[in-house]
């Protein structure tokens, strides 16, 4: 359907970073060619294209798209087995995780996105540095994206040092008993450099991905940490960035230990070297940003650097909670993310976005805490523009992308709902996935009556659950070598805090 007029009683065409919320009542949107055409009055749309079906009605909220900024897999961790754990230890225990087939794994996340009204995800890619392993596990999540009827940014993690700790892999290695020893040590000298992994999963998937399913697959960069990139891994994706106008998506002092090893590697510490190196810039966005002082904020600022909020990820890894307050306050575009799994274990964007409201509601009658509207501005245009999309989605206005959500306003109001509420402060205190009604990707229905259509989810978790059933190859090994790992790192550990 080329044309389509959709109808809202509450239409929020955008949230913008200051705060605003644009809302028009009993509002409308022309779509055409999946594109916003015209934004206003539903009475003035009808009446100027009398001969376009409508979709929608007074009994729906309206809103743009949701866009999770920060995603990784589709099975969680607690499904897999591996508990929350402290972050330097939590990535070697997931050394114990069954393998999941990457496109059902992908599928998995995406329904549970999709029926919390997410329509585009930053999808943080597994590092593939083995040259010789699967190179079809790229496509195989692309795949299921494309399937799903989702718009995914695609960026690709480089990696080329210190894999298991942060500051180096020897230690841990001559800490291993034969023959955990030797095979460590030979899978650490046979990985790729970040020369051979840029130009197989970046420039290689980009020619074969990028601007496919009707555009809405990207595929953007994501040089994985300061600790795990060399300085010459960091110029060079900083010069594709450069060279080929894509974002940079970086995950950046989530935690004490990370801070600790950037004033290792660099009197002036995480940022500061990234700065020297010309790292930082408006196309980077550092996920988590827990452990910063004034002066990285001020520097963040200066540079034009955007953060990716991460709540429950930090909650539940023991990271600390972002000053997100001190972030805003500065002017830093935040975006918002759930990163491996949310507060209730899933992906539910509507509940994420209750946490970054209320978490951050610091104590005090004239404290500063963030508004529903910036919060709602950091689940859409924000988390947006830090992936090649752009504006051209996280908003209704006229050119952008027709990717919607209609709410059950019935629903959301529950028994009562004042008419003074305003609707961003409806929809971050009370949305739930269960009231997500319809949701809408280049003007194309995706969810219905709260439903997937474009995957069954029975089909999907039937066969999810048939594969994972039983024992699988190598789970003692894997088992032995993690808890040896960890316990390794502990101790490696133990004096970094002082």
């Amino acid at each position: 359907m080329n044309e389509l007029i959709v109808i809202a009683g509450k239409l929020v065409v955008a949230a913008d970073q200051d705060g605003s919320v644009d809302v028009v009542d009993d509002g409308a949107v022309l779509v055409s060619n999946g594109a916003v055409a015209a934004v206003g009055s539903a009475r003035e749309l009808r009446a100027e294209h009398p001969y376009v079906p409508t979709f929608g009605g007074p009994g729906f909220v309206a809103l743009p798209g949701l866009v999770d900024s920060h995603h990784h897999v589709g099975l969680t961790p607690t499904q897999l087995g591996v508990p929350s754990e402290s972050l330097e230890l939590w990535t070697l225990m997931l050394m114990q995780c069954a393998p999941v087939d990457p496109y059902l794994d992908t599928l998995v996340s995406g329904l549970e996105l999709l029926r919390s009204g997410v329509t585009t995800v930053q999808h943080l890619a597994s590092v593939r540095d083995d040259p010789a392993g699967p190179a079809d596990a790229d496509d195989a999540v692309l795949r299921a994206y494309a399937d799903l009827g989702m718009r995914v940014s695609y960026s690709v993690g480089i990696v080329d040092q210190n894999r298991l700790l942060l500051d180096g892999e020897q230690s841990i290695v001559a800490d291993l008993p034969a023959p955990y020893n030797q095979e460590l040590a030979a899978w650490l000298t046979g990985r790729a450099s970040a020369a051979e992994q840029l130009a197989r999963g970046y420039h290689e998937l980009r020619k074969r991905w990028d601007g496919e399913a009707g555009g809405r697959i990207r595929i953007q960069l994501a040089p994985t940490n300061l600790h795990w990139c060399s300085d010459e891994a960091l110029q060079l994706v900083t010069a594709a960035s450069e060279a080929d106008g894509v974002p940079m998506h970086m995950h950046l002092l989530e935690t004490a230990y990370q801070r600790v090893y950037g004033l290792r590697r660099s009197k002036r510490g995480t940022l500061g070297h990234l700065d020297d190196l010309g790292v930082l810039g408006p196309r980077l966005t550092i996920g988590h940003g827990v452990h910063v002082d004034d002066s990285d904020l001020d520097l963040l600022a200066e540079r034009g650097v955007s953060l990716c909020h991460n709540p429950s990820s930090n909650l539940r890894l023991k990271s600390g909670t972002a000053p997100l307050n001190r972030y805003l306050a500065r002017g830093i575009p935040v975006a918002l993310g759930i990163d491996e799994a949310g507060l209730a274990d899933d992906r539910d964007m509507l509940l994420e976005i209750k946490l970054a409201y209320n978490v951050h509601r610091a104590p005090g009658i004239d404290t500063r805490v963030p508004t529903t509207g910036e919060v709602l501005a950091m689940a859409t245009g924000n988390g947006a523009r830090t992936t090649p999309f752009g504006n051209a989605v996280g908003n209704l206005r006229p050119g952008a992308r027709a990717d919607l959500v209609l709410v059950d306003a019935h629903r959301l109001a529950g028994a009562h709902l004042s008419e003074r509420v305003p609707v961003a402060d409806a929809i971050v205190h009370r949305a739930k996935p269960e009231h997500v009604h319809t949701v809408l990707v280049d003007g194309e229905v995706v969810v219905e009556n709260g439903r997937v259509r474009t995957v069954s989810e029975e089909d999907v978790f039937g066969e999810i659950a048939e594969r994972m059933a039983g024992p699988w190859p190598g789970r003692e090994d894997a088992e032995r070598r993690s808890r040896m790992l960890v316990e390794a790192a502990r101790r490696h550990y133990a004096s970094w805090l002082g």
